[in-house]
């Protein structure tokens, strides 16, 4: 039985479920097939910074003794400062290293310190050219890791981030499902509440689609740190009788949800890894209306599965969501065809077949 030592400080807690589900999912996958997964992880969000140091100093530390013992396969998630321990062992053993980066880890962050970030670039370059494979989400994240840390290309390999449950999220959840913006318009919006995450922009074209679709109502599923900022911001503008903000919701309610949504709304202005809830709502049949820009280009397809609009331009999603709107039953038909089917090579039992293919 191979013996894996799991790194992550992104993991879910009972507090915040969905704060790095993935890991956990990949996690269960190699303990079904028989791998032997130790752990090190800071569990879900927190911002004490008293609470945060204990945190990190006890995953620092329990890193180095699960690594100092045997010599397992460590996999490493967010590879920035996550890293450092795993580079102070390889100071003193050779171990067989699987790094797996999740986007935000090697992309310079505007609200970091600029020495932060310049650090954790350094980290990051240290830690994937040392890798002997290094797990992207998306085609975007592996072209930029080629380019930008110099890893050789047959290194690289595209891991959807877990992939989707197609059987949890299924159009059989949709049968009662009726477009007809004619009498209601109804959108969803499932993701963290956190800058960058595009909700002013949807709020903001939300203003100006009304006028057009006076029933227009949007769910906005999640928690993050502007959420009581986004739900002001929506009463001032009038919002309040077209938004409801329900908050984080489990897996199985998330499903339902998107079953009710007429097109799932991901206007992410930032450089999405992948984007697993727009492959969910596509796996439920939803058409999804989203930024067309980084890890989301490898499943949206314009036209076909949703639509695609400039991250940030409120009048680009104005028009893309009237135009969404306007088709016919017939065409609305053949979206949510082609959404269910372009999720379907991301479904979680193919994507953890490849991920059990590294660690062989």
């Amino acid at each position: 039985m191979q013996d894996v030592v799991l790194l992550s400080n992104i993991y879910p807690s009972e507090q915040t479920p969905y704060n790095g589900v993935y890991v956990q999912n990949m996690e269960r996958a190699l303990i079904a097939q028989g791998v032997n997964v130790k752990k090190s992880v800071v569990a879900g969000r927190h911002k004490s910074y008293g609470l945060k140091l204990w945190l990190y100093l006890r995953y620092f530390f329990g890193s180095l003794w699960l690594m100092s013992i045997g010599r397992p396969t460590v996999f490493v998630h967010y590879v920035g400062h996550t890293s450092i321990p795993v580079l102070l062992m390889l100071l003193f053993k050779k171990l067989t290293v699987v790094a797996h980066v999740h986007g935000t880890d090697i992309v310079p962050n505007k609200s970091e310190a600029p020495w932060f970030s310049r650090l954790k670039l350094k980290v990051c370059r240290a830690i994937l050219t040392r890798s002997t494979t290094v797990l992207v989400p998306s085609t975007h994240f592996k072209n930029l890791v080629h380019q930008r840390f110099g890893v050789p290309v047959d290194n690289i390999v595209i891991n959807p981030a877990g992939g989707v449950d197609t059987q949890k999220f299924h159009p059989r959840l949709r049968t009662q499902h009726n477009f007809n913006p004619q009498s209601r318009v109804q959108l969803g919006f499932v993701s963290r509440l956190d800058a960058g995450k595009g909700v002013e922009t949807l709020l903001q074209a939300m203003c100006l689609v009304l006028k057009k679709h006076p029933t227009l109502h949007c769910d906005f599923i999640g928690d993050g740190d502007k959420a009581d900022e986004y739900r002001r911001l929506a009463s001032s503008l009038g919002l309040t009788q077209h938004c409801t903000f329900h908050g984080a919701l489990p897996q199985d309610k998330l499903a339902q949800n998107y079953a009710r949504f007429d097109y799932f709304i991901f206007p992410s202005e930032l450089e999405e890894s992948l984007g697993l809830v727009g492959l969910e709502a596509l796996a439920t049949g939803t058409p999804v209306i989203g930024s067309n820009h980084a890890g989301l280009l490898d499943y949206l397809d314009e036209g076909n599965n949703g639509f695609t609009f400039t991250p940030g331009d409120i009048e680009h999603l104005v028009k893309v969501i009237n135009t969404a709107l306007a088709v016919d039953e017939h065409a609305y038909e053949g979206l949510c065809i082609a959404a269910r089917q372009s999720a379907l090579p991301f479904d979680a039992e193919q994507v953890n077949a490849r991920l059990l293919a590294v660690f062989r």
